[in-house]
């Protein structure tokens, strides 16, 4: 299997015997529950095959997976993070988001084209939320040995999360974009240089970064004012707790499949495998 896939299967605990340890979001010490990322009411759950990020340098070389069921799962929070606030509070608003935008292609595929515009209404600080607790949720099992006082660039996301009134973080933005493909992706600590510009490594951007049908997402954290994205920036920066807001997309500007990770140009991406994942539905045989 290799290391790497041994480290991967440590990742992502399947359900089994309950495990032990500290939260690695509030910080609370005693059982800990397997969140679902992304969470069960976005994708439709099939079995799947998880494998590394980026593949073998030799394309004759066989891609290592793991055969998991019932989606990637990481026991590393608490249940009150878990049910208390992702299950019962933000989930079911970033699933709202989730299944307008597939319904909106699914409508158009009845027809000879697909729209150019798709629309959803949403509360941002739900979506926002929901995306920042399973990423932070998104850690190695091994972290839950020990309480995480600090999380560096996270610590603003975390008091996010876990603050009823908490404002956005300034220092971060959330993008998002139609993702068309059945893989799902999750990549921590990730960053992209530009290495044409000048001075391009003090304006790298880093960030986390998840993918499921129908919608990516990447959070990004103090980006450099001459780094421009041609994304949506749903940062819930200007509304209040409960308003809502309509996005809109453009298919036609939607990125390529491969965006961020695949680079393309004067960029270069930065990440770790064993801080990656990318899951495969596997397909009945006929």
């Amino acid at each position: 299997m290799g290391d790497f896939a041994k480290g991967l299967l440590n990742r992502t605990r399947i359900l089994g015997t309950k495990k032990i340890g500290y939260c690695v979001i509030c910080g609370a010490y005693g059982n800990l529950s397997a969140d679902h990322v992304p969470p069960k009411g976005c994708v439709v759950i099939t079995d799947s095959v998880l494998r590394e990020l980026t593949p073998p340098a030799d394309p004759n070389a066989k891609v290592p997976g793991i055969p998991i069921q019932g989606g990637v799962k990481f026991r590393t929070i608490c249940a009150g993070c878990n049910n208390g606030l992702l299950g019962a509070q933000y989930d079911p608003e970033l699933k709202l988001f989730v299944d307008q935008i597939r319904q909106a292609i699914h409508d158009a595929a009845q027809h000879v084209y697909l729209p150019r515009i798709v629309s959803a209404t949403i509360k941002p600080h739900g979506v926002a939320k929901s995306i920042v607790g399973h990423m932070l949720a998104a850690h190695s099992v091994a972290e839950t040995a020990k309480r995480m006082d600090k999380l560096g660039a996270n610590d603003s996301l975390r008091e996010y999360f876990l603050g009823t009134e908490a404002a956005w973080p300034q220092e971060w933005k959330l993008y998002c974009w139609p993702y068309l493909l059945r893989s799902q992706v999750i990549i921590r600590h990730f960053a992209i240089m530009d290495t044409s510009l000048h001075d391009c490594g003090n304006k790298a951007t880093y960030g986390h970064t998840i993918k499921f049908l129908p919608l990516g997402f990447w959070l990004v954290y103090r980006q450099h004012p001459e780094v421009k994205f041609d994304l949506l920036d749903i940062s819930p920066s200007d509304v209040g707790i409960d308003e809502t807001s309509v996005v809109t997309f453009d298919l036609r500007q939607a990125p390529h499949p491969g965006f961020p990770e695949h680079v393309t140009g004067n960029n270069v991406a930065m990440f770790s495998n064993e801080q990656a994942s990318r899951v495969s539905p596997v397909m009945p045989r006929k």
